[in-house]
């Protein structure tokens, strides 16, 4: 069985890439593929239950603990058990720190923009163009929803 680690930042219901997400999830054949999550629990409602009736797991950290130390801590700690085939980075955010642990273990990496703008804001484009800068380096496949979102 192929095993996928998504780092979507968060599973929350209302998070337009988790509902893209969960549609794909619960259409696979999950006796071939399976998905499990690392996030940040903001504590919003999200589908940690969905994920696991489908056989999903979930990691969390909290959102008070959401470091890039634990972070790395936490990824590296899944990966290193050998047990995903790839890792799936979809938002810029602090997760996208891991992506060179995946290459550590031999993990392949899929990294998905959805979005065609770094923010609405200075500060997070600049914040965001940092956590970009990995991607480039570290993702084995780079694939979008748009050619605007590509760029």
């Amino acid at each position: 069985m192929i095993r996928v680690l998504h780092l979507p930042d968060n599973i929350e219901k209302r998070n337009g890439r988790m509902s893209v997400i969960m549609s794909i999830y619960r259409k696979l054949d999950r006796s071939k593929i399976q998905f499990d999550f690392a996030c940040t629990d903001y504590g919003f409602e999200n589908f940690e239950d969905e994920i696991k009736e489908l056989g999903g797991n979930v990691y969390k950290i909290p959102s008070t603990e959401n470091s890039f130390k634990n972070i790395k801590s936490m990824v590296n700690e899944l990966l290193k058990t050998g047990r995903y085939s790839f890792l799936h980075y979809h938002a810029l955010s602090k997760w996208g720190c891991t992506l060179g642990i995946a290459n550590k273990y031999h993990v392949k990496t899929i990294v998905h923009s959805h979005a065609t703008e770094l923010s609405d804001t200075l500060f997070k484009s600049i914040r965001n163009r940092i956590f970009s800068l990995n991607i480039f380096n570290n993702g084995d496949k780079l694939v979008a929803v748009s050619p605007e979102a590509g760029k």
